[in-house]
């Protein structure tokens, strides 16, 4: 194979990676261990995108992990630094963040802790003082990072104009064939122009997607790299919170997939999420979907049902309609693509009906086409940073706020606690239905997930399920 297709487009980084020569500034930007007691080989897409746009303003970064390096080995690193920066990807993260800064702050006390991420994006100052107080520096945005840096907003690229590419070459070809090696984040678009209640990520905004360019030479990159290792194929996981919102935008991206598949033999493997309502109209707007898809290795979509009918028009998704759910998993099948069906459920209005009738759909939909839908159930939780239900504030908030542990109750995984629904009957309820879902689909090998218990807080029952936890496979 010619050595020249895997030779890296240098014209678009030099047109559009905006970098100068000295390194400014020395920073070291982590990636916290998974929270429930083991390791997880995983890159973080979130962290990767900060990185690149700290590289690309002429930075010198470092990408830890602790799920893979010795925290011991790594002092003289945290203390030559001049800045540590976490990213956050969940509530979860916010006890063992907690804990990392305990620890950072006894070896290097005098260094700046950054913190940002989704979920710390969405606490207010109050709200971030009350859990960190003055032991780390809240990154709500490109001026919070500016801010820190002590420069400019406009010296720092957007997000999706800085090359992911010069972050990989910093973490050396072991680090790189570990996460390439496992699936991964394949960072294509941030925000959603939906506004569902629950949902906690950056929404009722424009989607905004990496720059064509940027992603074309970050791909051939890590294909060339594949090639080098030997692996054969990529496995990704897209960021998008709603993969077709705009089709013919990541069609390009699609496109940029199947070209360099054409040109290496590299092949992308690549899950999504999408609306019901978004694929259809994608597959009815872009001609030959059915064909890019494949040629692009898009082997599984991941539908958000989230409840019943009844329960859409509480959570504001009435851009979905039922007699979409099984339209589009016909038209996957059709076309050969896996499906899952993503069920948020246990609303504070949810009861036995909705709960009977949810259920009654997914086995309908797994006996329907029984080799080609998987059931994912996650459990609704009311309060989570950025969500309405957040933003409503309620005495529950006080409770995490003084009880940081207490996050851990806000897994979408975990099950139904005192704290995320209060109700008694209602708790019980829906923790059978939560149960008995994952259950009988984990039987019949249509269920790929596992449930979590709550462990924040202290006695008997934290305990065990902080054992139990310990013990559940990763979610992919």
């Amino acid at each position: 194979m010619e050595s020249a297709l895997f030779d890296v487009p240098n014209k678009i980084l030099e047109d559009i990676y905006m970098t100068t020569t000295a390194h400014m500034l020395n920073i070291v930007l982590v990636t916290l261990r998974y929270p429930y007691g083991k390791s997880q080989t995983f890159m973080n897409g979130s962290l990767c995108s900060a990185a690149s746009v700290l590289v690309a303003a002429g930075h010198k970064v470092e990408v830890i992990d602790l799920n893979l390096d010795d925290e011991d080995q790594l002092q003289d690193k945290f203390a030559a630094t001049d800045f540590i920066g976490v990213s956050l990807v969940g509530a979860p993260f916010i006890p063992s963040s907690l804990e990392f800064i305990d620890r950072m702050k006894r070896l290097v006390p005098k260094t700046p802790i950054l913190l940002g991420g989704q979920v710390i994006e969405r606490l207010s100052e109050r709200e971030f003082a009350a859990i960190y107080g003055e032991r780390a520096v809240q990154v709500k945005n490109k001026t919070d990072l500016a801010k820190a840096l002590g420069c400019s907003p406009s010296d720092l690229p957007e997000w999706s104009e800085a090359p992911m590419l010069p972050v990989w070459q910093t973490m050396g070809d072991k680090r790189l064939r570990q996460y390439l090696s496992t699936e991964f984040t394949l960072v294509i678009s941030q925000g959603c122009v939906f506004q569902c209640v629950f949902c906690a990520a950056r929404k009722a905004m424009k989607e905004q997607h990496v720059h064509i360019s940027i992603f074309e030479s970050d791909m051939h990159y890590l294909a060339a790299k594949a090639f080098e290792f030997g692996i054969s194929e990529l496995s990704c996981y897209t960021s998008s919170l709603d993969f077709f919102q705009n089709p013919f935008t990541v069609k390009q991206h699609l496109e940029i997939l199947a070209k360099i598949t054409r040109d290496t033999g590299i092949r992308f493997k690549v899950r999504c999420l999408s609306c019901v309502s978004s694929f259809l109209r994608a597959e009815r707007a872009v001609p030959g979907l059915e064909t890019i898809l494949r040629n692009a290795g898009l082997y599984c979509i991941g539908f958000g049902v989230d409840g019943t009918e009844e329960i859409w028009k509480v959570q504001k998704k009435t851009h979905n309609a039922e007699d979409d759910v099984p339209m589009c998993l016909a038209t996957c099948h059709k076309m050969g693509i896996r499906t899952e069906i993503l069920i948020v459920m246990g609303y504070q209005e949810d009861n036995l009906a909705t709960l009977s009738k949810l259920f009654l759909n997914t086995l309908r939909y797994v006996f329907t086409w029984p080799k080609g839908v998987d059931i994912r159930p996650y459990l609704n939780k009311e309060v989570v940073p950025g969500n309405e239900g957040w933003n409503r504030g309620n005495g529950r908030i006080a409770k995490l706020l003084a009880n940081p542990s207490l996050f851990y109750n806000l897994d979408f995984a975990a099950c139904a606690s005192r704290l995320t629904h209060p109700r008694v009957g209602h708790r019980h309820m829906v923790n059978v239905f939560y149960l008995a879902i994952i259950a009988v689909f984990k039987l019949i090998g249509r269920c790929p997930n596992n449930p979590l218990f709550p462990q924040g807080g202290k006695g008997l029952g934290p305990t065990l399920a902080k054992l139990a936890n310990r013990l559940m496979p990763f979610d992919r």
